[in-house]
């Protein structure tokens, strides 16, 4: 969390960084209100921790395929600077 922005403003240009970084962290702030209530349920209505961590690790690769039509168009902005050789 605490590179968040520095690495936020060299993908995404500085120009729009507040932004961005705006929106990631709302979309982390939901989730983590939305996430505890909901495993709490799920493990109450199971009886275990079973479901529970079989839904947060389906979770994760759906959550990467929703970005995956994103990604030929975040490569056109994200491009991260290179980083000069240094020749002493």
């Amino acid at each position: 969390m605490a590179l968040l922005p520095a690495v936020t403003a060299d993908r995404f240009g500085h120009r729009d960084a507040g932004a961005v970084i705006g929106v990631l962290y709302t979309g982390r702030g939901i989730a983590l209100l939305a996430a505890a209530p909901a495993l709490a349920l799920l493990s109450e209505w199971s009886g275990g921790y079973a479901l529970p961590l079989g839904a947060m690790a389906l979770a994760a690769p759906a959550g990467w395929r929703c970005l995956r039509p994103c990604r030929g168009r975040l490569r056109s902005t994200c491009r991260p600077t290179r980083q000069r050789s240094r020749t002493t």
